[in-house]
C-alpha cells in the first residue's frame, strides 16, 4: 500500500434507480463487504431504496453524547435527533462516516465533488469516524493532520480494525506517505483520535483557522499548537515529539524530543551550532536526556556520543541557516 495505512468501506450517491451526474462531480465505485461498513452518511441519505435495502442496520457515533445511536433498521430510517438531517446542511453528520451491517457482499456507487475540502470535517477531542475524499488521493500524512495531534489512526477492513500509533511514524513517513493512492481508496471509512478540536488539512499559509495570539493558549504566533513548534525549512508546523529508530538516522529540530518505540529512552535538542565551515568535526550540540541531564557534544569522535544505560547517543552533526532553528541529527545504539 505505498506507506499507506489502509482505511476501509464504503459509500454511494444515487438516487432512486437513476444516478444524477453533476458536471462537477466524479464517480467512483467502492466494495461492499459481508457484515458490518464504514459509510458516510451523505452517501448511504442520497441511495436509493435499492441500495439502501442491501444494509439491514445503521449506526452513527454521537459526537455530542459520545454513543452509538441506531439510525436505519431493516429497511427504513428510525426516529432520532438525527431523522431530520437534509443534504446540503452544514452538520458534523454530513461529514462522517456511519457503521452500517449488510448480510452480503455488493457495489455502491457514489458521487463526490471534484473541488472537496477536508477541513470540512468537524474533529473534535476524542474518536472521529471520517472518510476519504478525493482531495486526500495523494495528500501526505504530514498534510492531512494539518493543526489536529492525532493520537490514534483506525481502518476497519476485513471486518477487523487496523489501528498505528500515529506517534509511531518516522518523519519520511508522515511526509512521503499518502492517504490514498488509487481511486478506489476514495470514500473507505476510517477513524482517528485526536487530543483536542481541530482542523484537518495542510497546516500551511492560507488554512481555514487564524493564527493563535502571542504567548495565548490556542498556539504560538506563527499558528502553531502548544505541542507543535514551526519549521522555517519546510514552512509548517510540526510535532514537537519524534518517533526515531534505533540504529537509524534521527533529525531534531531545537526544542524536538525524540523517543524510540519500545525503548525507555527520551532526549531533546536543547541547542545546535554548525560551526566553521572548515572544520567539520565542529559542530556542537547540547541534549537533554531524560533520567541524566543535560549533555554538551560535539562532532569529533572523542567528544560525539554520551553512553546512558545500555543506550549509546552519536552526535552527527548540526546544519541549518542563520538566524533559523537549528537542527541536528543522531543516531543511536543499544548495546
Amino acid at each position: 500500500m505505498n506507506l499507506k495505512i489502509i482505511l476501509p468501506v464504503v459509500l454511494i450517491l444515487i438516487v432512486g434507480v437513476v444516478e444524477l451526474v453533476f458536471a462537477d462531480q466524479t464517480k467512483y465505485t467502492l466494495e461492499i463487504e459481508k457484515g458490518w461498513n464504514l459509510i458516510p452518511f451523505g452517501a448511504f441519505n442520497k441511495a436509493g431504496s435499492e441500495t439502501q435495502s442491501l444494509f439491514q442496520y445503521g449506526y452513527v457515533y454521537d459526537l455530542d453524547d459520545h454513543k452509538y445511536i441506531l439510525l436505519w433498521k431493516n429497511g427504513d430510517y428510525t426516529k432520532s435527533k438525527y431523522s431530520d438531517i437534509q443534504r446540503g446542511e452544514e452538520h458534523w453528520l454530513i461529514y462522517s462516516s456511519n457503521w452500517y451491517y449488510s448480510d452480503k457482499e455488493g457495489q455502491m456507487n457514489l458521487w463526490f465533488d471534484n473541488e472537496g475540502d477536508v477541513s470540512k470535517f468537524d474533529i473534535r477531542k476524542g474518536w472521529n469516524f471520517v472518510y476519504i475524499i478525493p482531495e486526500m488521493k495523494g495528500m501526505s500524512f504530514s498534510d492531512f493532520k494539518g493543526n489536529c495531534d492525532i493520537i490514534k489512526y483506525c481502518g476497519w477492513q476485513f471486518q477487523k480494525w487496523q489501528c498505528v500509533d500515529w506517534n509511531s511514524l518516522t518523519p519520511e513517513i508522515l511526509e512521503s506517505g499518502t492517504m490514498a493512492d488509487t481511486d478506489s481508496d476514495i470514500g473507505r471509512g476510517f477513524v482517528i483520535k485526536v487530543s483536542d478540536d481541530c482542523t484537518l488539512g495542510s497546516s500551511e499559509g492560507g488554512g481555514t483557522s487564524p493564527p493563535g495570539l502571542p504567548g495565548g493558549n490556542g498556539g504560538s504566533s506563527n499558528g502553531c499548537l502548544t505541542n507543535e513548534l514551526f519549521d522555517p525549512y519546510k514552512n509548517k508546523c510540526v510535532n514537537k515529539n519524534l518517533v526515531c529508530e534505533l540504529d537509524k538516522d534521527c533529525l531534531l529540530l531545537e526544542g524536538q524530543t525524540a523517543s524510540f518505540t519500545g525503548e525507555d529512552l527520551l532526549f531533546t535538542l536543547i541547542s545546535a551550532d554548525e560551526g566553521q565551515i572548515s572544520l567539520p568535526d565542529d559542530d556542537t550540540a547540547t541534549i537533554n536526556v531524560n533520567g541524566l541531564g543535560e549533555v554538551n557534544l560535539k562532532s569529533d569522535y572523542e567528544n560525539s556520543w554520551v553512553i546512558f544505560n545500555d543506550y549509546t547517543i552519536v552526535f552527527e552533526s548540526a546544519d541549518g541557516d542563520e538566524n533559523k532553528i537549528m537542527g541536528a541529527s543522531f543516531e543511536v545504539t543499544k548495546s
